[in-house]
């Protein structure tokens, strides 16, 4: 993907970077460096990896220590994000508004840190919402009804009916090495990059770019893609369709 000169990146094969995010898997938090110039997808550039670093696009408080972001790839942050699958990865001090000392500390991983758990009813894909069916159990969703479409969260795993199980209102998620893509969720390998997803009114626990039409339905968003792998939950109450 083409990077801009300040974005955090990470190795993704041998002699290749891409931009490094905060969460979902471990291995995309990994950060090696900060690119020091503006390369286009496929083309060579140049990174820093340690030591003072002056970037003329950053905004950084000074004495404030940055951490990689949890929402935008290549990002960095100076808020702490105690948040669903968030590996704390230090990038530096700011020494100036444009200016960093990079020292990256791979902290812990925080993991499904506001998962909730419960019963499931049925077998569930990871990321597949959920709605409450009865105390202390979910059931996948779909947005014929407001009842079917209020969800509570998207499953974290995949899992059989009958166990116990996470689901995640909050955070964002992105597809590990057992569930490499989107299709079980969305019905395409990628996500569309900022599109807003919805609750599927055909195929329960699924999610759509088109949202509901049909009278009695609801529209129910769940978030945004602000990658082609990562969506960010924002589940909001169903809309009924009238």
């Amino acid at each position: 993907m083409n990077t801009q000169r300040g974005q955090f990146v990470r190795v993704s094969d041998p002699g290749r970077v891409t931009l490094a995010v905060a969460g979902g898997v471990r291995e995309h938090a990994m950060t090696v460096g900060v690119a020091v110039e503006d390369v286009a997808a496929g083309q060579i550039g140049r990174y820093q990896t340690d030591g003072p670093c002056n970037i003329d696009t950053w905004d950084l408080e000074a004495g404030k220590m940055y951490m990689l972001d949890a929402y935008t790839p290549g990002a960095v942050t100076a808020e702490t994000q105690y948040i669903l699958g968030v590996s704390a990865v230090q990038t530096g001090v700011a020494t100036g508004p444009q200016s960093m000392n990079l020292n990256f500390n791979y902290a812990i991983y925080f993991g499904y840190v506001k998962g909730t758990a419960a019963i499931f009813d049925n077998a569930t894909k990871r990321g597949f919402a959920v709605r409450e069916s009865s105390p202390s159990h979910v059931a996948t969703a779909l947005a014929d009804s407001v009842e079917n479409g209020t969800v509570v969260g998207l499953s974290v795993k995949s899992w059989p009916a009958g166990k116990s199980n996470g689901h995640t209102a909050t955070g964002w998620m992105d597809r590990d090495d057992t569930d490499d893509d989107w299709t079980d969720v969305v019905g395409t390998a990628l996500l569309t990059d900022g599109a807003d997803y919805y609750l599927s009114d055909v195929t329960p626990g699924m999610l759509t770019e088109t949202p509901p039409t049909t009278p009695g339905h609801v529209v129910t968003k769940i978030g945004t893609a602000v990658s082609d792998s990562i969506l960010k939950i924002d589940i909001q109450p169903p809309i009924l369709i009238t």
